[in-house]
Protein backbone atom coordinates (compact mmCIF):
# COMPACT_ATOMS: atom_id res chain seq x y z
CA UNK A 1 0.00 0.00 0.00
CA UNK A 2 2.86 2.15 0.74
CA UNK A 3 3.70 2.00 -3.17
CA UNK A 4 0.01 3.33 -3.65
CA UNK A 5 0.18 5.92 -1.41
CA UNK A 6 3.57 7.51 -3.20
CA UNK A 7 1.96 7.03 -6.63
CA UNK A 8 -1.45 8.80 -5.90
CA UNK A 9 0.46 11.63 -3.77
CA UNK A 10 -2.50 13.22 -2.66
CA UNK A 11 -0.56 16.39 -0.96
CA UNK A 12 0.35 17.11 -4.54
CA UNK A 13 -3.36 17.74 -6.04
CA UNK A 14 -4.23 20.83 -6.77
CA UNK A 15 -7.39 22.23 -4.98
CA UNK A 16 -10.02 24.77 -5.71
CA UNK A 17 -11.19 27.41 -2.60
CA UNK A 18 -14.26 25.71 -1.07
CA UNK A 19 -17.39 27.69 -0.60
CA UNK A 20 -20.35 27.34 1.32
CA UNK A 21 -22.27 24.68 -0.09
CA UNK A 22 -25.38 26.19 1.34
CA UNK A 23 -25.25 29.07 -1.02
CA UNK A 24 -26.31 26.83 -3.95
CA UNK A 25 -29.87 26.56 -5.10
CA UNK A 26 -31.10 22.95 -4.40
CA UNK A 27 -30.88 22.35 -8.69
CA UNK A 28 -27.58 23.11 -8.24
CA UNK A 29 -26.44 21.15 -5.42
CA UNK A 30 -28.33 18.55 -7.08
CA UNK A 31 -26.15 18.78 -10.32
CA UNK A 32 -22.57 18.27 -7.69
CA UNK A 33 -24.56 15.31 -6.30
CA UNK A 34 -24.90 13.19 -9.72
CA UNK A 35 -21.27 13.16 -9.89
CA UNK A 36 -21.32 11.60 -6.39
CA UNK A 37 -24.00 9.48 -7.48
CA UNK A 38 -22.41 8.24 -10.87
CA UNK A 39 -18.55 7.31 -8.61
CA UNK A 40 -21.29 5.25 -6.21
CA UNK A 41 -22.32 2.98 -8.83
CA UNK A 42 -18.66 2.62 -10.09
CA UNK A 43 -17.50 2.11 -6.46
CA UNK A 44 -20.10 -0.72 -6.26
CA UNK A 45 -19.06 -1.77 -8.93
CA UNK A 46 -15.31 -2.23 -7.94
CA UNK A 47 -16.14 -3.78 -4.97
CA UNK A 48 -18.21 -6.70 -7.04
CA UNK A 49 -15.27 -6.95 -9.67
CA UNK A 50 -12.74 -7.24 -6.35
CA UNK A 51 -15.25 -9.70 -4.64
CA UNK A 52 -15.32 -11.92 -7.70
CA UNK A 53 -11.67 -12.12 -8.04
CA UNK A 54 -11.44 -12.97 -4.62
CA UNK A 55 -13.84 -16.15 -5.27
CA UNK A 56 -12.13 -16.74 -8.58
CA UNK A 57 -8.34 -16.84 -6.55
CA UNK A 58 -10.18 -18.91 -4.14
CA UNK A 59 -11.54 -21.34 -6.47
CA UNK A 60 -15.21 -20.71 -5.58
CA UNK A 61 -15.67 -19.11 -8.54
CA UNK A 62 -15.38 -19.93 -12.15
CA UNK A 63 -13.42 -17.22 -13.95
CA UNK A 64 -16.00 -17.14 -16.96
CA UNK A 65 -18.55 -16.02 -14.54
CA UNK A 66 -15.75 -13.15 -13.79
CA UNK A 67 -15.77 -12.25 -17.40
CA UNK A 68 -19.80 -12.35 -17.57
CA UNK A 69 -19.91 -10.19 -14.42
CA UNK A 70 -17.21 -7.62 -16.04
CA UNK A 71 -18.93 -7.37 -19.24
CA UNK A 72 -22.09 -6.63 -17.48
CA UNK A 73 -21.27 -4.05 -15.67
CA UNK A 74 -21.88 -0.19 -16.16
CA UNK A 75 -17.91 0.71 -16.40
CA UNK A 76 -17.48 -2.15 -19.07
CA UNK A 77 -20.60 -1.04 -21.11
CA UNK A 78 -19.78 2.80 -20.93
CA UNK A 79 -16.09 1.94 -22.62
CA UNK A 80 -17.67 -0.24 -25.39
CA UNK A 81 -19.93 2.58 -26.11
CA UNK A 82 -17.41 5.48 -25.82
CA UNK A 83 -14.94 3.34 -27.67
CA UNK A 84 -17.11 3.00 -30.29
CA UNK A 85 -18.03 6.79 -30.11
CA UNK A 86 -13.87 7.41 -30.01
CA UNK A 87 -13.47 5.37 -32.87
CA UNK A 88 -16.47 6.88 -35.03
CA UNK A 89 -14.99 9.98 -34.07
CA UNK A 90 -11.63 9.85 -34.99
CA UNK A 91 -12.50 8.00 -38.65
CA UNK A 92 -14.61 11.30 -39.17
CA UNK A 93 -11.87 13.41 -38.13
CA UNK A 94 -9.14 11.68 -40.79
CA UNK A 95 -12.01 11.48 -43.50
CA UNK A 96 -12.51 15.38 -43.07
CA UNK A 97 -8.14 15.63 -43.03
CA UNK A 98 -8.21 13.77 -45.84
CA UNK A 99 -10.53 15.61 -47.46
CA UNK A 100 -8.97 18.76 -46.59
CA UNK A 101 -5.17 17.48 -47.95
CA UNK A 102 -6.21 15.82 -51.07
CA UNK A 103 -9.45 18.34 -52.38
CA UNK A 104 -9.65 21.67 -50.52
CA UNK A 105 -5.78 22.71 -49.92
CA UNK A 106 -5.17 22.15 -53.22
CA UNK A 107 -8.13 24.04 -54.86
CA UNK A 108 -6.89 26.66 -51.82
CA UNK A 109 -3.81 27.10 -53.35
CA UNK A 110 -5.20 26.95 -56.94
CA UNK A 111 -7.82 29.75 -55.80
CA UNK A 112 -4.95 31.73 -54.00
CA UNK A 113 -2.61 32.02 -57.26
CA UNK A 114 -5.65 33.11 -59.25
CA UNK A 115 -6.42 35.56 -56.44
CA UNK A 116 -3.06 37.00 -56.40
CA UNK A 117 -2.66 37.15 -60.35
CA UNK A 118 -6.00 38.63 -60.24
CA UNK A 119 -4.50 41.01 -57.23
CA UNK A 120 -1.84 42.14 -59.66
CA UNK A 121 -3.70 43.09 -62.71
CA UNK A 122 -6.15 44.90 -60.93
CA UNK A 123 -3.32 46.92 -59.19
CA UNK A 124 -1.62 47.44 -62.19
CA UNK A 125 -5.11 48.58 -63.78
CA UNK A 126 -5.88 50.58 -60.68
CA UNK A 127 -2.16 52.27 -61.35
CA UNK A 128 -2.66 52.99 -64.79
CA UNK A 129 -6.01 54.49 -64.19
CA UNK A 130 -4.76 57.13 -61.77
CA UNK A 131 -1.83 57.98 -63.43
CA UNK A 132 -3.90 58.48 -67.05
CA UNK A 133 -7.22 59.83 -65.53
CA UNK A 134 -6.60 61.74 -62.31
CA UNK A 135 -5.44 64.96 -63.80
CA UNK A 136 -8.28 64.64 -66.47
CA UNK A 137 -10.97 63.69 -64.40
CA UNK A 138 -10.04 66.70 -62.13
CA UNK A 139 -9.31 69.10 -65.00
CA UNK A 140 -12.70 68.60 -66.28
CA UNK A 141 -14.35 68.83 -62.70
CA UNK A 142 -16.01 65.38 -63.10
CA UNK A 143 -17.73 64.16 -60.04
CA UNK A 144 -17.33 60.05 -60.13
Amino acid sequence: MNDLAADLDEDRRPRAPKHDPEALTPAQRQLGRHLIDVHDGYRQEMRQISAAVGQVAAGTLDPTALRSLVNQLSMRQNYWTLGAFCATFCRLVTVHHTIEDEHMFPAIGRVRAEVERLVAVLSSHFAYEEEELVEPIARLDLRI
